[in-house]
């Protein structure tokens, strides 16, 4: 699912034109990628599976929650330009999910970015967790 949002404050206001931001996002589960409970539990549902297929999974994640961080359209002007009326950014993207943080590169100079960066959550989805990918568009600089 690709779509483009727009940009609020912390509050989810759009009180002020903060740009946009296109993301892509992904989840991907396969059955035949075993978590570690599951392969230790042999009392799993459907025919068991072959011991071959256990070791050659044994590193691998059940679940991958893959975001596609394309481009950004229109962001605010965060470094002003003394010499003239414009200004530009240096702009990255923040995504936190629960407790882990991704980042991606700082694309300089532009309220335009194309950062075209895939950011990988493996993990399994659960009740106790708010499941919410929150998503931050930061300047390098003004943090």
């Amino acid at each position: 699912m690709a779509q483009w949002f727009t940009l609020t404050d912390a509050k989810g206001r759009i009180d002020v034109d903060r740009g946009r931001l296109l993301l892509a996002l992904r989840w991907v589960y396969n059955p035949t990628i075993l978590t570690e409970a599951e392969a230790a539990d042999d009392t799993n549902m459907g025919p068991p599976f072959p011991e071959s297929v256990k070791d050659h999974n044994r590193n691998k994640k059940a679940n991958r929650i893959q975001v596609y961080v394309v481009r950004g359209r229109g962001l605010q002007v965060m470094d002003k330009n003394v010499f003239s009326s414009g200004g530009s950014s240096d702009p990255f993207v923040r995504l936190s999910f629960d407790e882990e943080r991704m980042e991606t590169k700082v694309v300089k100079k532009t309220t335009n970015p194309m950062w075209m960066e895939h950011l990988f959550f493996d993990r399994v989805l659960s009740m106790q967790s708010k499941n919410i990918i929150e998503v931050e568009v930061s300047d390098r600089g003004s943090e």
